[in-house]
């Protein structure tokens, strides 16, 4: 039998126990939910910018770094423009899905396609890019991000 003395010490553990659990089931949810208020940011500016930028890039024409840059660098702005604006957004958010602070799923559910689109069009260039301004590392983000949409794009087509 338990002495009533002991009592008070086994409902402060009880207690205790509780308390850790209930914290725990807290902060996953919070977590959860910064995750999901991320994304939902992340969508909106993907829903305002990228169609409209990736239709204009996946029409482009060119043959080579130098042609792309010719036709869409630094001299015609608009356009050297809507390419480093599509670039910063997916570099950006293959960061965030490589670092895991959001879910890449949910992202791969509603851009899998466009991602694994741009990569097909733009990798001679970036692969090209690498080369020519001797920047092992450049875009190495979208290619991350493709390479984790490009499984989910293939299973939902």
């Amino acid at each position: 039998m338990i002495q009533i003395e002991y009592l008070p010490i086994i409902l402060t553990g009880i207690g205790i126990i509780v308390s850790v659990l209930y914290y725990a089931m807290v902060l996953r949810n919070s977590n959860i939910t910064r995750q999901a208020q991320l994304f939902s940011q992340i969508y909106l500016v993907f829903h305002q910018d990228y169609p409209k930028y990736s239709v204009i890039l996946l029409d482009w024409d060119y043959e080579n770094y130098k042609d792309f840059m010719e036709k869409y660098g630094r001299q015609v702005p608009e356009r050297y423009g809507d390419w480093l604006k599509l670039c910063s957004f997916l570099e950006g958010l293959g960061v965030l899905v490589k670092r895991g602070l959001t879910n890449k799923h949910l992202v791969g559910d509603f851009m899998s396609g466009y991602v694994v689109k741009f990569w097909i069009k733009f990798e001679p260039l970036v692969l090209e890019i690498r080369q020519v301004l001797d920047w092992p590392s450049a875009y190495e983000h979208i290619e991350y991000l493709y390479k984790e949409m490009e499984p989910i794009y293939r299973k939902k087509t």
